[in-house]
């Protein structure tokens, strides 16, 4: 069984159990004979799915998880690859080692924006150490295979949580409100209360915090993200993907995840006041300057970046950011609230835009 009443951002320590939900989530938990989260091993495969924990979805039922819904809309035979924490390098193994053997015809890759670029360079690390770094347990039952590094980036969270948590008794001072029920109709003001936004958004309250890793992130400029060596990384890793997937007769797709910042970041700059704003931020990211103009530039690098790359590599694109932000502007939330993962609003809307993309695309260019 999965079970968790809170999700990462407090279990990190960002923000307090308090301003969450606190609901209890609790779901049959399965994997298949080679330690993936599917129901059984198949022989032939129509996709393989490769990803992090935006695509094995620890966090939700497996019936609500986009590989099983894309399955049931389309009546292909997807099966999930993915494993939470890991990066483009690990992902090519998976893909070389599992999945290509049971010769699909599509491979997609779910490149999470949050943090692939890092998970690329700490398994860098990690390889060049020969495993002499030690990582801490993510909070989920781990399979052996995952052991080439998966919780890195929840390593590295987890450091900044330290540094944050330091900085974070002079930010609550600054920003925290009573604590009081949500806003329920148009028209309520913008409250923030130790992390969690509640905003108004078509009619409806919509409540978020925001993963500080993640939002830092939009401080980095598309210059700035292009230049880290994680990038190098993932295009090396993505380009390997597409030659050992054509090699096999099938076809590799990118589909672009946004991560939530880069949805929530609009509607908090056009529902509040910008002092309240850059309250709020600081909250998040309470040891370094904050340019929300900045920011708001930054938003889409990553989405250019990607798209400029897989033009150049001849790699079909779907960038799932447009879809989830529509969603989103309707007032349905596609994150929860406390957590920085899909939920299964979110895990519809990519799959359904990955069944339209597909209905398009023939293996090879056949």
């Amino acid at each position: 069984m999965g079970e968790w009443r809170h999700g990462d951002i407090v279990r990190m320590g960002f923000i307090p159990a308090a301003v969450s939900d606190g609901i209890l989530r609790r779901f049959a938990f399965q994997t298949d004979a080679e330690g993936f989260r599917n129901a059984q091993t198949r022989d032939r495969i129509d996709v393989a799915a490769l990803g992090d924990s935006f695509t094995d979805a620890m966090t939700i039922e497996d019936a609500a998880a986009w590989p099983t819904l894309l399955e049931r809309t389309t009546n292909l035979a997807v099966q999930n690859y993915g494993t939470a924490g890991f990066g483009p390098q690990q992902e090519l193994r998976v893909l070389t080692d599992y999945a290509l053997v049971h010769r699909p015809r599509v491979v997609v890759l779910a490149y999470f924006a949050g943090n692939d670029i890092f998970d690329a360079e700490a398994f860098e690390d990690y390889e060049r150490s020969n495993g002499a770094i030690h990582k801490p347990d993510p909070g989920w039952p781990i399979r052996d295979m995952v052991s080439r590094a998966d919780t890195f980036y929840v390593a590295s969270a987890l450091h900044a949580a330290q540094r944050w948590i330091s900085n974070r008794g002079r930010a609550e001072a600054k920003t925290s409100t009573p604590p009081e029920a949500p806003p329920s109709a148009a028209g309520s003001a913008p409250r923030f209360d130790r992390g969690m936004f509640s905003i108004a958004v078509n009619g409806q309250t919509v409540r978020w915090a925001f993963m500080p890793p993640y939002l830092n992130t939009l401080r980095m400029s598309e210059q700035e993200l292009s230049a880290r060596r994680g990038w190098t990384l993932t295009r090396e890793a993505i380009r390997a993907m597409r030659d050992a997937s054509r090699a096999a007769g099938a076809e590799l797709i990118v589909m672009y995840l946004p991560f939530k910042s880069q949805l929530f970041l609009p509607i908090a700059v056009e529902a509040m006041p910008h002092d309240e704003l850059m309250n709020a931020l600081r909250y998040s990211l309470p040891d370094g300057r904050i340019d929300v103009a900045a920011m708001s530039a930054n938003r889409l690098a990553q989405n250019r970046m990607m798209r400029r790359f897989c033009a150049d590599a001849g790699i079909r694109l779907l960038d799932t950011t447009d879809a989830l932000a529509e969603r989103l502007r309707e007032g349905v939330n596609v994150y929860f609230p406390d957590d920085s993962h899909l939920n299964e609003v979110g895990h519809g809307v990519v799959a359904a835009a990955l069944g339209t993309f597909l209905r398009d695309v023939e293996p090879n260019g056949k």
